[in-house]
């Protein structure tokens, strides 16, 4: 058996930061030889690929959208947790003013509904770009099982339609469905076919075509999902089938991949290794469900390096989710979070916290430190403004937010965790490692 390490160049867009220059080939051609020093040397051993990005001055961000979007997403595991009204019923202006100068790079092609990292992922010879996900577990694609008035429309969004051809098999009396809390959602037929992302190719993997979708999805530019969590998550009946990943595992050295986001500038995915420059540095966490990248998150919180306990320890842990965008603690954590932010407020009309843009600065947000097993991980306070939240530009959406205090809800740890973090998703010794950002 011939071992792979595997990969992928990403970008992230950015749009909080001042304006800047990018030298997006420059920027590229570093992410690959930092990319390739870390690869093993044995050439029996490796594969690598990189990723083409283009400079995303359009990206449009919607804090509202992407809260929903969360709690939507786990509604449907967790029965009790309480979607605020508030954020259900507000409807964003039509148009939020633009903060800064748009500058950043994203994968392939901007985006503008709710996904900042896309993929090239080649799907029976098919080039489709994907959101990788680890908070899910299915790989679904928007098809030409769709209506003609929906395939017209994505590919209007600059969307690919997934069209099964002769390596396709169709599996057959398997369905998918994924419902949303507010009964939005996609569902469809289920094929196997090849499925290649960098070197490495799954000749059997289960894909699901999405042959109807909500209104909340008909906007989405990218063109679907690939889940890496646990296959006891897929919702393909009757039978659950595999992730990508786990098909792959054979193929890899080991059985693990690293995620490496990063603000305004190329990051990476790696299947098979991790990288020699954060190895030394990971510290490990125990991984608490079968299905869930799920760990511990019991400690409180501390904010500018102070701790605290009273009420904002998480006896239910907290799922670090590369397909969320926002931090997600208890509504009690969040309150004392939003206590040092001169002017911030809960708004239940939006269901959402936001506070004067005057507040928004490196300097002036607090950092805040999470509790990953027996860990602790700062997330700058520079990553902590998210989006505008009104059309005149005063008011910002903080990119932490509550889930309320629900029992059994664990914190969802998004993109902006991410972006601090080094994160080494261990399958093989079901764990989740993490090395600070300098």
């Amino acid at each position: 058996m011939h071992y792979k390490a595997l990969t992928l160049l990403l970008s992230a867009s950015a749009v909080f930061a001042a304006p800047l220059e990018v030298d997006v080939e420059a920027d590229v051609d570093a992410a690959i030889a930092s990319a390739e020093s870390d690869l093993p040397q044995d050439p029996e051993l490796a594969s690598r690929f990189s990723v083409p990005v283009v400079p995303n001055p359009d990206f449009e961000r919607d804090g509202f959208h992407e809260l929903r979007k969360s709690y939507m997403k786990y509604k449907r595991h967790f029965s009790d947790l309480v979607i605020p009204p508030g954020l259900m019923n507000y409807t964003k202006p039509s148009k939020l003013k633009r903060r800064g100068t748009r500058t950043g790079t994203v994968i392939a092609k901007p985006v503008t509904f709710d996904t900042m990292y896309l993929s090239p992922v080649t799907i029976g010879g098919q080039t489709m770009n994907i959101d990788f996900d680890t908070g899910s577990a299915d790989l679904w694609v928007f098809s030409n099982q769709l209506s003609s008035t929906l395939q017209t429309k994505h590919k209007q969004l600059g969307g690919n339609i997934y069209t099964p051809s002769t390596s396709a098999k169709v599996a057959s009396g398997l369905t998918w469905s994924i419902t949303y809390a507010d009964g939005s959602g996609a569902s469809g037929t289920v094929v196997t076919d090849s499925v290649k992302i960098g070197g490495i190719t799954v000749a059997k993997q289960s894909v699901e075509l999405a042959t109807t979708i909500s209104t909340q999805f008909e906007d989405f530019e990218g063109d679907g999902l690939l889940g890496l969590a646990f296959g006891s998550l897929n919702q393909v009946s009757p039978t659950q089938q595999k992730t990508w990943f786990e098909n792959a595992l054979p193929q890899l050295k080991a059985k693990l991949f690293a995620v490496d986001l990063k603000k305004s500038a190329i990051g990476t995915y790696t299947w098979g290794f991790m990288s020699q420059k954060y190895s030394k540095k990971i510290k490990w966490a125990k991984n608490l469900t079968s299905g869930w990248w799920h760990v511990a998150a019991a400690k409180g919180i501390k904010i500018n390096g102070k701790l605290y306990t009273s009420g904002t320890s998480n006896s239910k842990g907290a799922v670090p989710d590369t397909g969320s965008t926002l931090l997600l603690v208890s509504s009690s954590a969040a309150k004392v979070y939003y206590s040092q932010v001169s002017g911030a407020s809960y708004r239940s009309d939006m269901g959402a916290w936001v506070y004067p843009c005057t507040s928004d600065s490196s300097s002036s947000m607090p950092t805040i430190s999470v509790p990953v097993g027996n860990n602790w991980i700062d997330v700058p306070g520079k990553y902590m403004t998210y989006a505008y939240a009104n059309s005149a530009g005063t008011m910002c959406f903080g990119g932490l937010q509550s889930l309320g205090d629900t029992s059994t809800l664990p914190w969802i740890y998004g993109d902006v965790f991410f972006k601090g973090v080094y994160s080494v998703f261990d399958y093989g010794n079901k764990r989740f490692g993490i090395a600070q950002k300098s």
